[in-house]
């Protein structure tokens, strides 16, 4: 059956009693226009989305267990009023969301042009369209009815931009600062105290300051990770296509425990700049926990706040070990309360300082026993694994394909790849602050597992990457204590066909891999010529690593 809307007559109460018994096979089809939700009309439900804060969400298109529904926008534009997800797909099959531009009326993170700059404190001009107050000496975002507060339990991120650039400032750092009550004596560099010394101007007071320069606009937010663009929870084929994200409070797509994903021209876009320098407030897509297929084709994502894809799995802590069965913790907190092991996945168990493996076993059944802890029974014996030990779901890690795509001007990396199944970065194009593909695997804050195995990273562009801070267009760093001898985590790592164009960076920088093949690279400077008197690669702990340069 297929559901007909326009932007003229459109009741958004019918539409959602026409989502909620959404039958296989049907389309709710939306004229072009542009449809307004507000957030006291939307659905709301509890979700803990992993890399995201947990709560409540305001949910405008809201799928559940569903199967074989299309939504498709035909080139129309959701404008959303205040905290609202877009898009909650929670289980079923076959969903496909198409040709919507998504945007907000107000965006969720202030901007401001740095127009004096001293050793202790800058003068910042927002941009007119911010609405803020102040609270005694708290700043207050105001977003509609929505508030978001820039105070000592707030932590905010802080990054400066090139004006003319539109991109992360060269060499400038990221800091996540607290605003507090002014201090005579302030010497902590993440502490920040702020005053209104005009209307819409701002004097903010801080430790080494004149990092900011004059003409450097400043974008900062304290609002959480609450909303996303998409977000998919445990669904079996997800197909997002012509979708243009102008600013999303948190990640644009984030799908978390689905198999097969495909986003076509799927977009983080400056669009007509209406906000300000930024597109989404955290990565443009992130990937957890999945398996089939994760494929980007012909993406487009610039200027976000964080990476432009992530995809991994996750580690956790053994705390206890009681014959078949283990305890595992979710160390970070916005990982727990989601069990990302299943019956009939296979774990492994690793040393934590070495993450070299203990053995594998066939899970026979999981359970939530607290928002931290999942416990486990598997089959056959637990050879060797003791508390202290770690496990990832080996099963929980998908086959990643990232075509034609481009990412740039964001902070900080364009690709993290952490996936043990076969992964593809081709024909893409990277500008970004850091590496442009990066396999930053670690296990001792975001704890996000994978490695990789088999990456083939060919026919790529990075242009004047790693601007901000980094080494390498190519980094493959995993993160965990490092033992004398310990096992090669990741390996076969292909880089190959690929231009890079920088200043001084080199083409890799390589820790604890084997079998890296980095073959018929042209390494050029900016303006195209041959970058001679800089070194190419730095490896530490690999084996087998060849470098054969283009001829």
């Amino acid at each position: 059956m297929k559901f007909c809307y326009n932007s003229q007559t459109f009741n958004y109460a019918q539409m959602k009693k026409d989502l909620r018994s959404a039958a296989y096979g049907d389309v709710f089809s939306f004229e072009k226009g542009v449809y307004h939700v507000y957030e006291e009309q939307t659905d709301k439900a509890y979700y803990a989305v992993s890399n995201c804060d947990a709560g409540v969400k305001s949910i405008a298109f809201y799928l559940k267990n569903q199967e074989n529904v299309t939504i498709e926008g035909n080139g129309s534009t959701l404008m959303l009023h205040g905290r609202i997800s877009p898009f909650i797909i929670d289980g079923g099959k076959k969903i496909t969301i198409k040709g919507f531009t998504v945007d907000y009326e107000k965006a969720f993170y202030l901007q401001g042009r740095v127009v004096s700059s001293t050793e202790s404190y800058l003068d910042l001009a927002l941009l007119p369209q911010n609405e803020y107050y102040f609270d005694g000496t708290t700043l207050v975002q105001k977003i509609g009815d929505a508030e978001v507060r820039f105070d000592e339990n707030a932590p905010s991120l802080w990054q400066a931009f090139d004006a003319e650039k539109k991109r992360v400032l060269r060499d400038s750092q990221c800091r996540v600062v607290r605003f507090s009550a002014p201090a005579p004596d302030q010497t902590e560099k993440e502490l920040f105290f702020v005053e209104e010394i005009a209307p819409k101007t701002l004097r903010i007071y801080g430790k080494e300051m004149q990092e900011f320069p004059v003409g450097a606009e400043i974008v900062f937010y304290g609002e959480k990770r609450n909303a996303n663009t998409v977000f998919a929870s445990g669904v079996n084929g997800l197909t997002v296509t012509d979708l243009e994200i102008y600013h999303s409070p948190s990640f644009g797509v984030n799908c978390q425990l689905c198999k097969n994903v495909t986003l076509t021209r799927v977009s983080c876009r400056l669009g007509e700049a209406r906000h300000g320098l930024v597109t989404a407030n955290a990565d443009a897509t992130h990937f957890i926990a999945c398996t089939g297929t994760v494929k980007l084709d012909n993406c487009y994502f610039e200027n976000m706040l964080d990476d432009g894809t992530n995809v991994h799995s996750i580690f956790t802590d053994v705390v206890s070990v009681n014959g078949k069965e283990v305890r595992l913790r979710l160390f970070h907190h916005q990982q727990q309360e989601i069990n990302v092991y299943l019956p009939g996945d296979t774990v492994i168990f690793y040393r934590k300082k070495s993450l070299q493996p203990v053995c594998r076993a066939k899970i026979l059944s999981s359970r939530l026993v607290a928002k931290d802890c999942v416990e486990i029974v598997v089959k056959g014996k637990l050879s060797g694994v003791t508390v202290g030990d770690q496990a990832e779901n080996y099963t929980r890690q998908p086959k990643f394909q990232m075509i034609n795509c481009t990412v740039r001007n964001n902070r900080p990396r364009g690709a993290l790849v952490a996936t043990r199944k076969k992964a593809v970065v081709k024909g893409c194009y990277f500008s970004t602050s850091s590496s442009g593909v990066e396999v930053s695997v670690e296990n001792l804050y975001w704890y996000e597992s994978g490695g990789v195995t088999n990456l083939l990273i060919k026919n790529n562009v990075f242009e004047d990457c790693c601007h901000q801070y980094g080494g390498a267009a190519v980094g493959v760093v995993p993160s965990y204590p490092y033992e004398e001898g310990n096992k090669h985590y990741c390996r076969n790592i292909r880089m190959v066909n690929n231009v890079v164009k920088t200043q001084d960076k080199m083409l890799l920088f390589a820790k604890s891999s084997k079998n890296v093949l980095v073959k018929n690279n042209a390494h050029l400077t900016l303006s195209g010529e041959p970058l001679c008197g800089v070194e190419t690669h730095y490896t530490e702990n690999c084996k087998n690593v060849r470098l054969i340069p283009k001829k």
